[in-house]
């Protein structure tokens, strides 16, 4: 098996376009971001996809508005031999009915997630925004060498100032902090 990747035309734009919005960052190394009710984030070096946040199914990587994103293996099992859940019952939940809705209990729209003061609502942002941060990490890692990325502190700290404030302010830092990533070359 591959770990295949989706949103692989989105990338492909990206990739097509960023030389001419953003040369230096399309030649060097640059993490760029598909967020909406699928998620993913894409490693580019030079143009080229190195690393993705996704894997041979759109489960993988982050979470999303209906999908939970990276799982343990153990969930499945403990789901299938504690709870008595078949295959089918178990791809359901895990496509349709985990992710920020899951999360939430309310709803897979973010706009609705941060316009919510129930507390679901704000641990599925919170997660997402958390996990963000984590496969940008991972992303930068995968770099050879690694990126720098820039500029370094309106960037992470809108991505943490999102989990840490009310909703219009975190509405406010998600949308900066999704942003690409620009890049300098080491």
């Amino acid at each position: 098996m591959r770990r295949c990747g989706f949103h692989g035309l989105s990338y492909e734009y990206i990739a097509g376009a960023l030389p001419n919005l953003e040369p230096r960052a399309a030649a060097g190394r640059v993490v760029v971001a598909h967020l909406g009710n699928g998620a993913s984030m894409c490693a580019l070096k030079g143009g080229r996809s190195v690393a993705s946040t996704m894997g041979l199914t759109p489960v993988d990587g982050l979470p999303m508005g209906t999908r939970c994103g990276s799982l343990d293996p153990g969930v499945v099992l403990y789901l299938m031999d504690k709870l008595g859940m078949d295959a089918r019952a178990v791809e359901k939940l895990i496509y349709q009915k985990s992710g920020l809705l899951g999360v939430s209990g309310l709803s897979s729209d973010m706009r609705v997630l941060l316009a919510s003061d129930a507390p679901g609502a704000r641990r599925a942002v919170d997660l997402f925004v958390y996990r963000i941060r984590r496969e940008l990490g991972s992303l930068t890692a995968a770099q050879d060498p690694p990126l720098t990325i820039w500029p370094r502190p309106p960037t992470m700290s809108a991505v943490k100032r999102a989990s840490t404030v009310g909703n219009a302010e975190r509405a406010a830092s998600l949308n900066s902090c999704c942003r690409s990533v620009r890049t300098e070359r080491h």
